[in-house]
């Protein structure tokens, strides 16, 4: 498509549809390579993400499927999934398919064709919504916002705030927390969304500031986090986990984020802008986000939330922690 683009006589009429799938409907060399899953958004960028990311015309992946029978099946999902982005700004997708005879994928339906496989509409829950008839069509072929590569762009738009400049202590800061898979509080990886404001009179740097995102590990297990979009870049992010030596009431754990210099200066009244954070333990075992002290399950959108705790240089400077 990039050589030979379609040429349409009348404007704004063609979509792309894509059709993507793992490694057990067909073996493409990059399931293999050694920085698999980390590979897969710059695969997808190069073959059709490019399309939908320059605003070239609208994409829609039209099938993607798998019965998630191996690790490396159940990786790729969850990669696609993140990358296709959330609600009506994310990509248009179909999942292949609802039936249960299909002998690649499976279905949405067990086999019994009544009940629906729970695995599956989970990992589809973060990025369903639902459709509505008074909504507006654009014409236009949407942007994404630049990204560096090695990253997993999703289209977002930013919450509008507009915070009331004021000065208490060393840094004024806020955090807006948004739950990014909503439904079911267990899943096997916990996505928190959130933004940083300023409400100070200063420009604040943005490697001076840490957040802290409480929760219990309920099993002692191997963690991996990944940063799937950010405003400032996933390349100027870092994350740790640190386990508590004493537990708090609903943490024994935090995830520290942290930000490289390149994110640079939060200037006053702005916003960061998204940050889209994920973690899971390596064996995909759930977490029961209810004992969870940051997670709230009904915080769907950008909302305010003192259980998310930041700080400047080390001092809290918002929210509280655990007792």
């Amino acid at each position: 498509m990039a050589t030979y683009p379609v040429q349409l006589h009348v404007p704004n009429r063609l979509v792309y549809s894509v059709h993507d799938y793992p490694s057990t409907v067909f073996s493409h060399s990059w399931f293999n390579a050694p920085d698999y899953p980390n590979n897969l958004p710059r695969v997808w960028d190069s073959y059709w993400g490019y399309i939908y990311k320059q605003g070239i015309a609208p994409v829609w992946v039209g099938e993607f499927g798998t019965k998630l029978q191996t690790n490396s099946d159940r990786q790729w999902l969850t990669r696609l999934v993140s990358y296709l982005g959330s609600g009506a700004s994310g990509l248009n997708w179909t999942f292949w398919c609802w039936n249960p005879d299909s002998g690649d994928t499976g279905g949405i339906l067990n086999d019994d064709w009544s009940t629906i496989n729970q695995a599956k509409q989970s990992n589809l829950s973060a990025i369903m919504y639902p459709l509505s008839d008074t909504g507006t069509v654009s014409s236009t072929a949407p942007t994404m916002p630049t990204v560096s590569s090695g990253t997993t762009p999703v289209p977002a738009s930013p919450a509008i705030k507009t915070p009331t400049p004021q000065q208490n202590g060393p840094a004024s800061l806020q955090v807006y927390y948004k739950v990014g898979n909503p439904g079911s509080a267990i899943t096997n990886q916990v996505m928190p969304r959130l933004e940083l404001a300023n409400t100070g009179k200063n420009s604040v740097n943005l490697s001076d500031v840490t957040i802290r995102y409480w929760y219990t590990l309920d099993t002692q297990k191997a963690q991996s986090y990944w940063c799937d979009y950010a405003v400032v870049g996933c390349n100027n992010i870092s994350a740790r986990f640190v386990l508590l030596s004493s537990p708090h009431t609903r943490a024994n754990a935090y995830l520290e984020i942290r930000f490289t210099s390149g994110a640079g200066n939060l200037a006053p009244a702005a916003n960061t802008g998204e940050i889209q954070n994920r973690f899971n333990k390596n064996d995909w075992s759930n977490y029961h986000q209810d004992d969870d002290y940051s997670y709230i399950g009904s915080d769907t959108s950008f909302t305010l939330s003192s259980r998310v705790t930041l700080y400047y240089r080390g001092t809290l400077v918002w929210g509280s922690e655990p007792l």
